[in-house]
């Protein structure tokens, strides 16, 4: 399938980054595609696949933006999904940007990052395509994003 394919994955995080400032010079986690690409602004891109989304590899507070696209509504349970969620968060800058694009799950998603204390988290319908694959899926098919910016922690004087 074309539009699962590694290529259009690249493509697709290029324009999530595009959804939220974005210089360049940010670390990123990219949980969908494989190799490394440059984007016009190159910036230190990572991607982790071979982890459990609920098991990332890195330290704590090590990404300014967090990519997912297409990953999580592949976990079975709610509880399985909210766990990689908040494992994305937990790898995630105070004041970094979390990116979900996905089929399903949309409103989970906006509950659990509200939840977890993000600030500005909306979903974000996708093309007009995208809304007529939904149609013509009936539904099962989806696509949007979840945008959320992990709140800044105060400073103690």
């Amino acid at each position: 399938m074309l539009y699962g394919s590694l290529v259009a994955k690249v493509r697709g995080r290029d324009q999530l980054l595009g959804l939220v400032p974005w210089s360049g010079s940010e670390a990123v986690l990219d949980r969908s595609c494989r190799g490394d690409r440059p984007l016009a602004s190159q910036g230190p891109i990572r991607q982790s696949i071979r982890s459990h989304p609920g098991q990332l590899p890195y330290a704590a507070a090590s990404f300014e933006v967090v990519v997912s696209h297409w990953v999580v509504h592949n976990l079975d349970t709610p509880t399985d999904r909210a766990r990689a969620l908040e494992e994305m968060a937990r790898v995630l800058k105070p004041g970094g940007w979390l990116l979900i694009a996905d089929i399903e799950h949309h409103g989970e998603y906006v509950h659990r990052l509200n939840d977890l204390g993000f600030v500005g988290v909306r979903h974000v319908v996708s093309r007009f395509w995208d809304q007529v694959r939904g149609f013509i899926t009936f539904g099962t098919f989806r696509p949007g994003t979840v945008i959320g910016q992990k709140v800044v922690a105060p400073s103690v004087a």
